[in-house]
């Protein structure tokens, strides 16, 4: 006669693997990655070469990839997802630094192209609200924090609102809200 088997799987039953799993899906439900991770390996690649072009050579000036957020707009107004990214740049130079950026990419309908690229921010400069990026009447309103005579490094007080402008394969500041 055949033997029987049998096949052990505590896990699948015991109480603290039910609670992982509720925790785990609250956690999910509650805390979301910032992009798809799709949208986020798209912009991986063009970010690397847009950071080695402006740190030629410098082999400590690394994204910090976790701090990436992706606005996806319409900014030429055909119809299509553009994206504009925040990032930041961490150790240029090899030491402790740090600079804000942002990126516009248009989308052609097979990938995404650079449209523009700004430095927004960075040690003892703006620190740019990553989560709350506006586009309206084609100008980027990031919001930004900017430093009292009182603040350190780290934590800037002053919020104000930074407007930005696609032009000429750059982006640059801009006065406000066109009327």
């Amino acid at each position: 006669m055949g033997r029987a088997v049998s096949i052990n799987m505590p896990f699948a039953t015991s109480p603290f693997s039910l609670h992982w799993l509720a925790f785990l899906l609250l956690h999910i439900a509650f805390y979301p990655l910032p992009a798809l991770a799709d949208d986020h390996e798209v912009f991986t690649g063009p970010i690397g070469r847009l950071i080695a072009k402006l740190h030629r050579g410098d082999k400590c000036a690394k994204e910090n990839e976790t701090a990436r957020r992706i606005h996806f707009h319409d900014l030429n107004k055909d119809g299509k997802k553009d994206a504009i990214v925040l990032f930041t740049v961490e150790g240029a130079g090899c030491g402790n630094n740090y600079s804000f950026h942002m990126a516009a990419f248009t989308n052609n309908g097979k990938g995404y192209k650079l449209a523009g690229h700004t430095v927004i921010g960075g040690k003892w400069n703006a620190h740019p609200d990553f989560e709350k990026v506006e586009y309206q009447n084609d100008l980027i309103i990031l919001y930004v924090q900017g430093h009292s005579e009182n603040d350190s490094a780290c934590c800037p007080s002053l919020v104000h609102k930074v407007y930005y402008r696609i032009a000429e394969g750059k982006i640059v500041k801009s006065k406000g809200v066109k009327k």
